[in-house]
């Protein structure tokens, strides 16, 4: 059954699934569907915000400073436009990096598979920068250019391995159920390029399943973050207002999710993903840890 409710997300009390008609593929795989890609505005969108020219953000320490200055609150390392906190009714959450310390886990599966095709480990920090763009991609990633024809292979040993072994260490981070108690009033989904199984599998574990409307994987739609075809599913004929509605994440994906939908970004800097990275995209905030959004939005 589907519900819209009155701010244009529409929720379903049933699980979702990929395409059934494709090839069949492993537990917790995303093998069925085609590489990333970048592509503008597929929702319903009638109102589009627009990012003012020069915006940028300043981060202690990074020693880059952009044309707007904004003020650092002091006792925080949250990074904000003005002294006001800016409202929001739609939170958009990344998983991996974000919510979840889940990089030794992902590492580890990584290197048992490779492992198990004779190819040379990989150092974790490595492994963690191939995250962000799905399973496929990690595993082309790691195997290099000269071993594409064991991706098949690869996949469905990575996929076997890491259903059982995705919980070995994977922890929340220590100010998630705060943050996400804190905004109990705003409607948070997730919104995460691993599949969707998996996803739900790690949430439902670590006992957050119930702060979130929504949660959208790989798998979910034929779309991956950052196109905004991913979002189809939380749209019914209403768009959100994008002045409200803010994505949150420690990848590169999630601030260009937010840009092409026309939404608030907000990019955490200690994550998966390397802050440089993160700050050059200008997001229109940044935080060092999730705990920094009760100060920034309400």
């Amino acid at each position: 059954m589907n519900l819209t409710y009155h701010d244009g997300v529409r929720r379903s009390t049933e699980m979702r699934s990929g395409d059934a008609s494709g090839p069949a593929c492993p537990p917790f795989s995303d093998c069925h569907l085609p590489n990333p890609t970048r592509r503008g505005l597929e929702i319903p969108h009638p109102v589009r915000y627009s990012r003012p020219k020069g915006r940028g953000v300043q981060a202690a320490g990074s020693g880059k400073i952009h044309a707007l200055r904004r003020t650092h609150q002091r006792g925080t390392g949250a990074l904000r436009m003005n002294a006001e906190k800016q409202p929001v009714s739609l939170m958009i959450f990344d998983l991996d990096g974000t919510l979840i310390r889940s990089g030794d886990d992902i590492a580890a599966s990584v290197n048992y598979t490779l492992d198990a095709l004779s190819q040379p480990p990989i150092e974790r920090e490595k492994i963690l920068r191939f995250i962000g763009d799905g399973v496929r991609v990690l595993i082309e990633r790691s195997l290099g250019p000269t071993a594409r024809e064991l991706v098949p292979k690869a996949l469905e040993l990575f996929s076997t391995h890491y259903a059982d072994h995705m919980l070995d260490t994977t922890d929340l981070y220590p100010d998630v159920h705060p943050v996400l108690t804190h905004f109990a009033r705003q409607n948070k989904v997730i919104v995460t390029n691993k599949p969707v199984g998996a996803a739900r599998a790690i949430v439902d574990r670590l006992q957050i399943r119930g702060y979130f409307t929504e949660i959208i994987g790989a798998d979910t739609t034929p779309h991956r973050k950052p196109d905004t075809g991913v979002l189809a599913p939380l749209f019914e004929g209403v768009a959100p207002d994008p002045k409200r509605t803010l994505v949150v994440g420690d990848g590169v994906n999630d601030i260009l999710l937010a840009r092409n939908a026309g939404f608030i970004s907000c990019a955490l800097l200690n994550g998966l993903s390397d802050r440089e990275d993160l700050l050059a995209l200008e997001p229109d905030h940044a935080c060092e840890r999730l705990s920094e959004l009760v100060d920034l939005f309400a």
